[in-house]
């Protein structure tokens, strides 16, 4: 098994003095953390004993924990090339899709492996529809294709291919037995699914998060646009932290037997970090509303 070094621990000590006022700090250090799950992430789904086979639950199950860590670069990008946070909703809903699915596919290890087909099939039902659609076009032109249509056709056909299964394979949707995202979510904790919900306004464009995030509103009650960017606010980078770490240790426990020592203590260092990030920060805005509130009487 080849040997990863993780990334030196962020200094969390500058936490501790600072208020809510200083938010940049707050967003530096839950960047520097993000960094650090996100290295986490990739070491665990490289982790495989040479030459073991990698078998289409385990690609399912590592795929979705790549995601969620390419999910973190873009955060991090974001931050790091100053653009701003207007998406960070967005690719917080994504993270919480994949994590959820990973949750769900791994719960109680690899017993439940109908679910891995449900999960294919999800994905192929849609494929199969959308091939119903380009098999029609081609039947009203009396059977004349177009190179896109070859390739759609193709690209589905890997699909399949990769996936193990026959086109006549594919159930029906309402057969499928693939749970809704709030069932999903309830596996990531109380509140995964409201947190699932708000963020699916900055995916389809909802009122509310044109006036969070693309809208002025001032004082006299008028509206106007926002020309600069959305700021990134803390919890969105130390919740995406966490939900990457945890996802991690979870892939682990589940293919890695048993799991190496250094990376179960580095998985619980840097949740414990994350949680004191987030208390430093939530006490931090305690503070400043406190004094606000003092000294406006």
């Amino acid at each position: 098994m080849t040997e990863f070094p993780l990334m030196e621990e962020f200094d969390l000590s500058s936490l501790s003095l600072a208020t809510s006022d200083d938010n940049g700090v707050h967003v530096h250090a839950a960047f520097e953390l993000l960094k650090e799950a996100a290295v986490f992430g990739a070491v665990v789904a490289s982790l495989r004993l040479q030459g073991e086979p990698l078998t289409r639950n385990r690609a399912i199950a590592t795929g979705n924990l790549i995601r969620i860590v390419r999910l973190d670069r873009s955060m991090v990008a974001q931050v790091a090339d100053g653009h701003g946070g207007d998406q960070q909703l967005a690719l917080s809903r994504q993270l919480l899709d994949s994590a959820a699915t990973l949750a769900y596919l791994l719960e109680n290890d690899e017993e439940h492996g109908d679910r891995f087909d449900s999960y294919v099939f999800d994905s192929l039902i849609a494929e199969r529809e959308f091939l119903k659609d380009v098999r029609d076009q081609v039947a009203k032109r009396d059977g004349t294709r177009l190179p896109i249509e070859d390739r759609i056709e193709n690209s589905i056909r890997d699909t399949l291919l990769a996936a193990g299964l026959d086109e006549s394979d594919i159930p029906s949707r309402r057969s499928n037995g693939w749970p809704s995202a709030e069932t999903r979510m309830k596996l990531l904790g109380p509140v995964a699914y409201s947190g699932y919900r708000t963020s699916s306004g900055a995916v389809h464009g909802s009122f509310t998060d044109l006036y969070l995030h693309y809208l002025d509103f001032d004082e006299s009650g008028n509206l106007g646009i926002r020309e600069r960017a959305y700021p990134y606010v803390p919890q969105t980078l130390l919740t995406a932290g966490l939900l990457t770490v945890e996802a991690a240790a979870l892939t682990l426990r589940s293919y890695i037997r048993p799991a190496p020592l250094e990376l179960e203590s580095a998985f619980r260092r840097l949740r414990s970090r994350l949680g004191q990030a987030d208390t430093h920060h939530e006490s931090a805005m305690r503070r400043v509303r406190l004094d606000g509130a003092t000294a406006s009487e």
